[in-house]
């Protein structure tokens, strides 16, 4: 949270330049969505029932109406258990694990036009985009076996992760989504994006489960931004 809250007086400050110093588009916003998680204790890619609120906050500069880059940190939580993988049930694991995520994406707006037309109106638009990038994901998994006494016996305590444990992954953040320009300072988008972590750690249990099955989790929902510079100054020096 205090990441988010450093990452969003940034924006501000951004916003108090940004009239001066920019002639090409910079937007300010928030993700408000979803998590869900991929691995060794799902037995589909996505598992509704582990479905957990997921929030960021995000910078996106325009190189070109069709190329941006965007700087983001987004928080949620990830769960998984054995309840929900009738391949697993006897097993009787379940793990939770608080997420932070920062990094930085491309994104290729694929019907992306000016935003301001040369005659200096507001273009009103809507274009399907796709985007990759560089992330760092930092987690704190806690993994527990609930079944019987006798179940869980021989569960070595070394097989879970210690408990308040941070650990830290390279994550490769790829997705695409629909974004609309409502108006000359509100965009508005839906978006997916699929998270590799090229770990089995990231649930904590990888030594009980399936070592050489990679974990993945995912972000999707809704963003809205604010353009923080002024519409009528871009096409003039586009």
């Amino acid at each position: 949270m205090k990441n988010l809250l450093f990452l969003s007086l940034a924006m501000l400050a951004v916003s108090g330049q940004a009239q001066r110093l920019h002639v090409r588009p910079i937007e300010a916003g928030f993700l408000l969505g979803f998590t869900n998680y991929s691995g060794d204790l799902s037995e589909h890619n996505i598992e509704p029932r582990e479905t957990r609120f997921g929030y960021g906050a995000y910078l996106r500069y325009y190189m070109h109406p069709k190329f941006s880059v965007k700087a983001h940190l987004y928080s949620g939580k990830i769960t998984g258990d054995d309840e929900h993988n009738p391949s697993l049930l006897s097993r009787q694991y379940r793990f939770y694990t608080s997420l932070f995520e920062l990094g930085g994406v491309g994104e290729w707006q694929i019907l992306g036009q000016d935003r301001i037309s040369n005659t200096g109106v507001f273009r009103f638009q809507v274009t399907p985009y796709l985007f990759a990038g560089l992330g760092l994901t930092i987690s704190n998994p806690e993994a527990e076996c609930y079944g019987t006494n006798a179940e869980c016996e021989d569960v070595s305590l070394l097989d879970f992760p210690e408990p308040g444990l941070r650990t830290r992954f390279l994550t490769i953040p790829v997705g695409g989504g629909i974004r609309a320009d409502l108006a000359e300072r509100l965009v508005l988008c839906a978006e997916i994006g699929w998270r590799p972590v090229f770990s089995d750690k990231l649930d904590g249990i990888s030594l009980n489960a399936n070592p050489n099955k990679g974990d993945w989790y995912y972000f999707f929902g809704a963003t809205i931004a604010y353009v923080l510079n002024d519409p009528h100054r871009f096409r003039r020096r586009l």
